[in-house]
């Protein structure tokens, strides 16, 4: 792929935002009784992300000051907002597993159906600081602080400092994700891992000098991100494909000597990736004596809710069964027999379900904004929500978060669109489609795009950018994708 491709990825990540978009409309046009605290959040959010690029261009400063209001949203959400998770979901089930790790019972993190780079995290939380409810959700806004700090630095890999600067100012005032900042949930500290591997990633493409450590721990942040949510391949393998077509622009040698060095600093990055993966595995397995070499057994399962048309390709409790009913190791086999009875029924007897459940899904997962709100509600007892002033104002803060998320989305398309000669934006659409296409066949739910929305922010700040500067990664960098 050669320059002249990259435009097919950036109009493909503009068609991608635009169809959320409208997507989210029908969403919004619910929630337009509550219209009026959401238009002036995004107005005050707009001066403040305004005032953010004409404040004196100092990297450092301004990272430092971005990293304190994200971090001031994140506590006061945490402070006024948590509450303890229920036992019968996920984020009640990462608690109550980390507290028995901590009181020395190991069992349910050696035969744990999800990944367990969480459970440990929130172990080393405890044996730190000593068990705490609210510490996780302290620890969450904190990390979503820094997340923030390098939101704007990915940014400054892919356009111009006051493009960076509003990349960063979204991202930190984006009430969806601050929401999340009152949940016991992978998302946050998975997030943290997977953009300081893409950061290292790309400055590991640039770097003069060191470009192989910067690539191996690219790698090693990427493989230690898997652990967490099993998501770091719909990353690295668009880089991959970035790294190699670019080429080593450094090397003058001609075209054919800047690809192969292209494909080897590929090559090095998802090695270090692999190796990492593979050998937590393998310690994992000799520590615990139980044998198991997957990050993950909650695959099959997945797939099987996420092609089940009776829910839509939700969460399906009959599905969801599949994880209890069999031994981890064959619950990926077992959920996958059944994935492939949805598909054959759906094709044997109506087709036409097929597209219209992808559909469905996209809508789902890319275009609704809500279930951060309610996943720092849902601890609410029926007395509690009389009174407790989550439930009180749920339409208004559903309503910010909604209108936002759209406002975003319409932002991405557009930015998409205005550099879509960039590649480096290209990158970030290839991605995006990464995650659209993983999401037609497995189980869909809005909170799943949560791991996109820090490059949709990217992505909507250069809508802002002016039209001679609209090609300036593409120059500067002499990408060849």
């Amino acid at each position: 792929m050669r320059v002249r491709f990259a435009p097919v990825f950036s109009c493909l990540g503009a068609l991608f935002a635009a169809a959320a978009f409208l997507g989210a409309l029908p969403y919004c046009w619910s929630l337009i009784k509550s219209a009026t605290p959401a238009f002036l959040y995004i107005g005050i959010a707009a001066i403040l992300a305004l005032v953010s690029i004409k404040l004196p261009r100092r990297v450092v400063p301004f990272a430092v000051m971005l990293g304190l209001v994200a971090l001031a949203l994140r506590l006061g959400w945490v402070l006024n907002a948590s509450l303890p998770p229920t036992p019968d979901d996920d984020y009640g089930y990462y608690r109550d597993v980390s507290l028995s790790c901590l009181q020395g019972d190991w069992t349910g993190l050696i035969y744990t159906y999800y990944p367990w780079g969480y459970f440990l995290y929130l172990y080393a939380l405890g044996r730190l600081f000593g068990p705490s409810l609210l510490l996780p959700l302290v620890a969450n806004a904190i990390i979503g602080s820094a997340t923030t700090i390098l939101v704007y630095a990915v940014a400054r890999r892919f356009c111009e400092e006051r493009n960076a600067r509003l990349a960063g100012a979204i991202y930190a005032l984006w009430p969806g994700v601050i929401y999340w900042s009152a949940v016991f949930c992978t998302e946050i500290p998975h997030l943290l891992f997977l953009l300081a591997a893409l950061l290292s990633l790309l400055v590991g493409l640039d770097a003069k000098r060191r470009s192989g450590l910067y690539l191996v721990a690219g790698g090693v942040l990427a493989g230690l991100a898997e652990l967490i949510r099993p998501v770091s391949p719909l990353l690295l393998l668009p880089f991959v494909l970035y790294a190699g077509t670019r080429g080593n622009p450094q090397i003058e040698s001609g075209d054919g000597a800047q690809k192969k060095a292209g494909w080897r600093r590929a090559a090095l990055a998802l090695g270090a990736y692999l190796i990492c993966l593979t050998s937590l595995l393998i310690a994992k397995s000799v520590v615990t004596g139980y044998p198991n070499f997957s990050t993950s057994q909650t695959l099959g399962a997945n797939l099987a809710s996420g092609l089940n048309w009776e829910t839509r390709g939700a969460f399906s409790v009959e599905d969801g069964r599949i994880w209890y009913s069999e031994d981890p190791r064959e619950a990926n086999r077992r959920g996958i027999q059944v994935a492939l009875g949805h598909l054959k029924a759906m094709w044997g007897h109506n087709w036409w379900q097929m597209p219209a459940l992808a559909v469905l899904k996209f809508q789902r997962i890319w275009s609704v904004e809500s279930c951060g709100y309610y996943a720092s509600s849902q601890g609410l007892t029926d007395e509690q929500e009389k009174q407790h002033w989550l439930p009180i104002y749920r339409d208004p803060l559903v309503a910010i978060g909604q209108f936002f998320h759209a406002l975003v989305l319409a932002l991405a398309a557009l930015g998409f669109w205005r550099t879509r000669r960039s590649a480096g934006l290209a990158l970030l659409g290839c991605i995006l489609i990464s995650f659209a296409l993983l999401h037609t066949v497995i189980e869909v739910d809005d909170r799943y795009h949560f791991a996109a929305q820090s490059l949709l922010a990217v992505a909507a700040a250069c809508a802002c950018a002016a039209k001679k500067n609209s090609h300036e990664f593409h120059e500067s960098h002499e990408t060849q994708i």
